[in-house]
């Protein structure tokens, strides 16, 4: 009984502590930061999380967004996140918390100084709000991560934050990691200013920026003092379309580096210009800027040729929070770039305004085109460059596709000051032959195949070789169809070395006719005769399959076009007009057949097909295919120009 007590005891009290946990309720590990899991040490490799700021400079009572952000496709279950004092390593400032997934701490007998966990489901990031103390000096944010029980890093780090007198207001800068944090002091509003204006006060001593959540177009600056009027005694000035910015092409091939599109615009003069500039600093290093019209993200590379993989990436763009940051990243090809610790970086701009994202920074970081595990010192300053723009979702870049990247015609010295040109170049080789051939295939042999087999049963029934005119030209035509699909299909996977991990629908679709179309005349070549009573499903599954493949073809077709012409492009016009086309032919030899069929009835012998019963297929073919000639023609030539 001692001994049953005892077990119950020992049990009872490691379910306490595994809950104590899973809970988040970690005071015990406030001084250490290191979690209590049996013997367990932490990692000592590279941790997949970072940890960023929304400002890396701050003055007594500034409110800074921390974010901890996971790689993509990794996540944590637990944290510890406090901010310590440098040096001194004390437990500094407080904590305000909105994630349900996130609660406050209180350690060193401060209330809410720390904040962990609430419970044990995976998390791939988690934004809190930090104030910093009265009396304080530098520091920097640091955390413990769980990936698991046995698994945790212990002490991952921000860069360090600068604390500046209140006479001195902070710069205005933006961290930007993973999460892309938010901008200088970001904050939610529910209102939406409708242009960019400035609330003009004395003796300001920092900048907000307030932004609408659901329409981050416009932005609102407020100067503040502790002693400012409020908002009804302010007077407002509505600024022009151009967003405020401190980038410009004003010293492009003198002291630095640009690289524009269109050639030799300037950020500062239009809202429609895609610009970056590099220019080296003392010590080491380049200032860069990035500009552009994007509400997702705008980002430069660093390449060693002119394709997607092995480059070095810094990406500026909107996180989860609407505000803005950077991120360091690294493109291993045709899949989501693997996001890589901000290193030494330090960011004087993060703005979205006026529909253009900008941010400009200092990056001492080496530039590498190496895999992050065997990334050495280069000495190599030439490189070309990539810039490319998209869509973001909740922080996560979405894939920019053909048309949103614009690449250097040559490899450009980033140490020698030059205006660079954008290199001409279109679709691959590879992607218009795709493209061709599976508009050839879907629009024109598979459409004149199955008008065949419905249409020409009676006008085309002579023999050939033992078979039906009609028959013979149904089965070279789809042959020639799934040929030309399947050859497609390849040129696509060798365009994309494989498969992607970007696949979009346009991808996913053409997977599916694909399999569909390669199983196709498999089934066909083992067909029940026509006598047997399975003959029925056949013919169903026959006719039914066809049907899918078409339609499922015609949609990724004008989902192709889109992707390299846009959505309202020319080709996708026409390809409806195609698809028009092919529809009034469709309800034309259906209305002849319905004639043909009425007639037949007429007829004394209904099992006898007549001349009459022919109708106008003969008439109605050659003007069809005259029609889709001219359509394919002319989308093939788009395809071409491209």
């Amino acid at each position: 009984m001692r001994f049953s007590g005892f077990v119950v005891l020992f049990f009872g009290l490691h379910i306490t502590h595994v809950t104590c946990y899973s809970s988040g309720l970690v005071n015990v590990a406030c001084e250490t930061m290191t979690p209590r899991h049996a013997s367990n040490s932490p990692q000592t490799s590279e941790p997949p999380y970072t940890v960023s700021a929304s400002n890396y400079s701050f003055s007594p009572g500034d409110h800074i967004t921390v974010t901890l952000q996971a790689n993509p496709n990794v996540f944590f279950k637990g944290f510890l996140l406090q901010a310590r004092s440098v040096p001194g390593n004390n437990i500094v400032g407080y904590f305000n918390v909105t994630d349900s997934n996130a609660q406050t701490l209180s350690c060193s007998n401060t209330e809410a100084s720390a904040v962990s966990h609430t419970s044990a489901i995976n998390k791939s990031n988690i934004s809190v709000l930090w104030t910093a103390p009265m009396a304080s000096g530098d520091v920097n944010f640091r955390a413990t991560f769980v990936q698991s029980g046995p698994m945790f890093w212990v002490g991952v780090e921000s860069p360090l934050l600068t604390v500046v007198s209140s006479s001195s207001p902070p710069t205005n800068s933006t961290s930007a990691l993973p999460s892309l944090s938010p901008t200088n002091h970001y904050a939610t509003s529910s209102s939406s200013p409708s242009n960019i204006s400035t609330s003009t006060l004395p003796s300001s001593t920092s900048t907000y920026y307030v932004t609408n959540s659901s329409s981050r177009s416009n932005i609102t600056t407020f100067n503040f003092t502790s002693d400012a009027p409020t908002m009804s005694q302010t007077t407002l000035r509505v600024a022009t379309s151009l967003p405020p910015t401190q980038i410009s092409s004003s010293l492009c091939g003198t002291q630095k580096v640009c690289f524009s599109s269109p050639a030799d615009c300037d950020p500062s003069k239009s809202i429609n210009c895609f610009f970056m500039s590099s220019s080296p600093v003392n010590g080491g290093g380049y200032q860069l800027e990035i500009s552009g019209p994007s509400d997702g993200y705008v980002s430069i590379g660093f390449s060693d040729d002119k394709m997607m993989g092995n480059d070095d990436i810094y990406i500026c763009g909107m996180n989860s929070a609407g505000g803005v940051g950077i991120q360091h990243a690294y493109s291993e090809g045709r899949s989501r770039p693997l996001t890589l610790n901000l290193g030494d970086v330090q960011v004087n701009l993060a703005s979205y305004s006026s529909g253009v994202m900008q941010c400009s920074f200092v990056s001492r970081n080496n530039i590498s085109t190496q895999q992050p595990s065997q990334q050495t010192r280069s000495l190599n300053s030439s490189y070309y460059i990539l810039m490319a723009y998209g869509a973001s979702n909740n922080g996560q870049i979405q894939y920019h596709g053909t048309t949103g990247t614009f690449i250097s015609d040559t490899k450009v010295d980033l140490s020698v000051a030059s205006n660079v040109t954008t290199a001409s170049f279109g679709v691959s080789p590879l992607v218009k032959a795709h493209g061709s051939l599976m508009l050839i295939a879907w629009m024109t042999t598979g459409s004149l195949g199955m008008i065949f087999a419905r249409y020409m049963k009676v006008s085309a029934k002579q023999l050939v070789l033992g078979k039906a005119i009609w028959f013979q030209s149904h089965v070279v035509l789809m042959v020639l169809t799934v040929a030309a699909t399947i050859a497609s299909f390849v040129m696509a996977f060798v365009q994309a070395n494989g498969w992607s991990n970007y696949a979009n629908n346009h991808a996913i679709i053409g997977c599916i006719v694909m399999g569909l179309a390669f199983f196709q005349p498999i089934i066909a070549v083992f067909r029940p005769s026509p006598e047997s009573s399975r003959r029925v499903i056949f013919n169903w599954f026959h006719v039914l399959n066809a049907f899918v493949m078409k339609v499922l073809a015609v949609a990724n077709l004008f989902l192709g076009f889109q992707l390299i012409n846009g959505t309202s492009g020319w080709m996708v016009k026409v390809m409806g007009g195609f698809l028009g086309w092919g529809a009034l032919n469709v309800i034309l030899f259906e209305i002849n057949a319905f004639l043909a069929r009425k007639e037949k009835k007429k007829t004394w012998n209904a099992n006898e097909d007549s001349e009459g019963l022919v109708k106008y297929e003969f008439y109605l073919l050659p003007i069809y295919l005259c029609g889709n000639l001219a359509f394919l023609i002319a989308l093939l030539v788009g395809i071409g120009q491209s």
